[in-house]
């Protein structure tokens, strides 16, 4: 957000060539876990499938300060996350998101920078496995194994990262009927690039979700909590040190439609984290498989046919019993 004059001097004799940094911090969850952008540690359903469309408005993401003013390299910013997962089994669920950037303005890096209006981020490919699940889901855990490939460097050094980038995660977690909560332990490996006083480098850090479920298949609130910081200098390194908070109502519809919307706060200078943000989207999800029980009733019934079918062949392959030979009789000179 705001950075020193020494900062501002450096920037000023940059390119958009020169390095690659993500502008939006906020990634939703592509799985429908009831949290926002926290992984939760509770593998979905086998055979369900989800769509989510959520855009958030983000406040001076980058903006650079110092003796000659400011320079709000990103002032405002509209994007999109489009995302789709299918649980492929109950173990492992798979989700792809794209950011989509639908308006944006600002200053660019510097006077010859020409800030892109629109665009797309990086695509996140997230897969998710299923450790284990104890007590009827009062605890869990999860291992989410993200990658990101660098579609928003294409077309502004502010849209993306330079080359792909890898963040795995820890999710522990319990469900039960009133609440739910998780927390994610991630470490993000980026690529290490200096830039003026910082230097941007891998990151760990946590988030924390909660997901209270105020009118049963009606109505869910939700909290979530953010921070991060660089491997190299822990808590020092204005660049990355962040903290965001922030929440909002999940609405729920016969429709399997969910409607969403909320808003975070940011704390802090890193880059990407603005003063504010508003979001605000759908989601929608069902099970493309028959239920259980019917798959089990399919199961049971291919078993038999094959049985069936099997027996015929089976019968056709015995080998005929030959007849035996009656006793000859014994002639009178024998007797």
């Amino acid at each position: 957000m705001h950075f020193s004059a020494f900062f501002l001097f450096f920037a000023q004799t940059l390119t958009a060539g020169d390095f690659a940094i993500d502008g939006n911090r906020f990634k939703t969850s592509p799985f429908a876990d009831g949290f926002l952008t926290v992984y939760g540690s509770e593998g979905l359903e086998e055979g369900l499938l989800g769509v989510d469309f959520i855009m958030n408005f983000q406040h001076e993401p980058i903006v650079i300060s110092g003796g000659k003013g400011k320079n709000k390299v990103i002032a405002n910013q509209l994007a999109s996350d489009i995302s789709i997962f299918y649980s492929v089994v109950k173990w492992f669920d798979l989700g792809v998101s794209l950011p989509v950037i639908l308006f944006e303005n600002g200053d660019g890096w510097n006077k010859d920078d020409n800030l892109a209006k629109a665009g797309v981020g990086d695509l996140r490919l997230v897969p998710r496995f299923q450790l284990f699940s104890f007590l009827d889901k009062a605890i869990s855990m999860s291992v989410i194994t993200e990658v990101t490939a660098p579609t928003g460097k294409q077309i502004h050094s502010a849209l993306g990262s330079g080359q792909f980038t890898f963040r795995p995660a820890l999710a522990i977690g319990t469900q039960t009927k009133w609440v739910d909560a998780a927390l994610n332990l991630f470490y993000h490996v980026l690529p290490k690039q200096p830039f003026a006083t910082s230097k941007f480098d891998d990151e760990f850090g946590l988030k924390l979700g909660l997901n209270v479920h105020a009118v049963e298949n009606l109505l869910d609130i939700n909290a979530e909590f953010h921070t991060a910081t660089s491997i190299e200098s822990p808590f020092k390194n204005d660049a990355q040190d962040n903290i965001e908070f922030g929440g909002g109502l999940r609405f729920k519809t016969p429709a399997n439609i969910d409607v969403i919307a909320g808003a975070f706060g940011g704390f802090g200078n890193a880059v990407a984290v603005p003063k504010y943000r508003i979001y605000a989207g759908i989601s929608w999800n069902m099970n493309v498989l028959p239920p259980e029980e019917e798959r089990e009733a399919i199961k049971l019934r291919k078993r038999e046919e094959k049985k069936t079918e099997e027996q015929p062949k089976k019968e056709e392959k015995k080998p005929e019993k030959k007849a035996k030979k009656a006793p000859k009789k014994a002639t009178p000179q024998q007797q």
